[in-house]
């Protein structure tokens, strides 16, 4: 049976036990806490050892840097660099010895008790040939002071000379001016004589444009009178739907049709499409057959809708023919006044045409007009003069192309059309403008369109909410 203070031994036991635990681990921490605190204080010892010497050593350096006279920020690099242009500079290509301040200052010091000993020497002649100088001045001082009288009466006499030059140099200068101001007021008269010609024939030259402007007119009336144009339909209207804005005709992939070609519309009993009026036009956007096409409606009058057997054209295409064209002009499909050059010949490549020649954007000729052209394409006319935005050498190009292609055209016959023409014969309209705002654009965009149909007018009767209106009277009754 355990004794009843078991326990209690048991427990003095581990006190005693954790005691000497406690204990040793007390001993050895600070056993350790020594060392480290040794160690500490030789490294603090150390350290203020190190930082002294580091201390001494930037003194000892600054100190360095002063007597070379360079900055204190300067590293070595910029030390180095500075020594190297001093010894390049000071000591020059003689100095062959080790690049060491000490050195060169002792180099240098040679060279200078060198040359003062060449200059002592220098002195010394100098001085001797003083004294014979002088010794050969008392003998020559007679013939001295006859030499400079002799100048002097010279001298007197150049001056005499001098003044007579001055005089005669006035006289000539106020003939001179006299005939400056004579020649000036000649050239003022030619210069104004010159520029009255100028006017005269730029008076000239505007009249004799006019003249030809008048003659181009007129011969165009006397050949649409003696040889009126006969043109004939090159398809018709086989069905429509106006619901869905489309027809179809007779045209198709057998008769080289191409796709987004446009066509004026005429009507079924038109003989000569070339001076008919039109009724609408189309675009072609699907080719179903070999005689079969679709087309969108792209303009046509609710008055005289566009219908079956209606008769289609375009002078820029035809049944198994390729029309051949030439444009000259500067092209403006949309008013604008930028041109529309590569629009116009996309249009008509597009269509089956073919461009043989045109005024590229800078007036330069670019192709020839042979005797296969069938159109020459007239866009508008340039002028000498008639564009600020060109210089004159800019408009020369432009009207001498001009003149040179719209002459080959009529020495091959080649038929004239305006642009405009072109445009309504082949049905074409122009897409929806992007209006430009800034310099250089027209005042003509901001111009209020008319309604369909032209302008209204009015049928004489005005609206209630439009007559003028006046207060009501206050009606007085009673006797007051």
């Amino acid at each position: 049976m355990a004794s009843p203070n078991q326990g209690l031994q048991i427990a003095l036991i581990a006190a005693v036990m954790l005691a000497l635990i406690l204990g040793v681990t007390t001993f050895l921490f600070y056993k350790q806490y020594d060392d480290q605190r040794a160690q500490a204080e030789t490294a603090k010892n150390e350290k203020a050892a190190a930082d002294q010497a580091r201390a001494d050593a930037e003194k000892a350096n600054r100190e360095l840097k002063r007597l070379l006279g360079v900055a204190e920020t300067d590293d070595i690099a910029a030390i180095s660099a500075v020594a190297n242009d001093d010894f390049n500079r000071y000591g020059g290509a003689s100095y062959k010895d080790e690049k060491n301040y000490r050195k060169m200052l002792a180099y240098l010091n040679n060279v200078v008790h060198e040359k003062d000993l060449a200059l002592a020497d220098l002195k010394k002649t100098n001085d001797d040939l003083n004294k014979q100088l002088r010794a050969r001045a008392g003998i020559t001082q007679p013939q001295i002071d006859t030499a400079l009288a002799e100048a002097q009466a010279r001298t007197k006499d150049l001056q005499a000379e001098r003044d007579k030059f001055s005089k005669d140099r006035d006289a000539l200068n106020s003939e001179r001016d006299a005939l400056a101001s004579k020649i000036a007021a000649i050239r003022k008269e030619a210069e104004t004589a010159v520029a009255q010609k100028d006017e005269q024939l730029n008076q000239r030259y505007t009249q004799l444009r006019y003249l030809q402007d008048m003659v181009r007119f007129k011969d165009d009336q006397i050949t649409r009178l003696t040889k009126p144009t006969f043109e004939t339909a090159d398809g018709q209207i086989m069905w429509v739907s106006q619901r869905d804005r489309t027809v179809w005709i007779n045209l198709g992939s057998a008769d080289g049709l191409p796709n987004l070609i446009t066509f004026s519309v005429f009507p079924a009993d038109t003989a000569n499409v070339a001076n008919a009026p039109r009724k609408g036009s189309i675009e072609v956007t699907e080719i179903v057959g070999d005689h079969l096409a679709k087309a969108r409606i792209l303009e046509d009058l609710n008055s005289d809708p566009i219908i079956p057997g209606d008769l289609i054209h375009t002078p820029i295409w035809a049944p198994g023919e390729r029309k051949h064209f030439a444009i000259i002009g500067f092209i403006d499909l949309d008013d604008d006044d930028r041109s529309d050059l590569k629009q116009l010949l996309s249009l008509i490549r597009l269509s089956g045409g073919v461009v043989d020649a045109y005024q590229d954007e800078n007036g330069n000729p670019v192709g020839q007009i042979t005797r296969e052209t069938h159109y020459l394409i007239k866009g508008k006319e340039p002028r000498v003069g008639a564009a600020a935005s060109r210089d004159a050498g800019a408009e020369k190009v432009w009207v001498d192309t001009y003149s040179a292609m719209e002459q080959a055209a009529k020495s091959h016959l080649v038929k004239e059309r305006r642009l405009s023409e072109l445009l309504a014969e082949m049905g074409y309209k122009s897409p929806t403008q992007v209006t430009r705002f800034g310099p250089g654009v027209p005042a003509r965009q901001f111009k209020p369109q008319l309604p369909e149909g032209g302008q209204r007018a009015s049928t004489g009767s005005v609206s209630p909410l439009f007559q003028p209106r006046k207060p009501p009277q206050s009606r007085v009754t009673g006797a007051y």
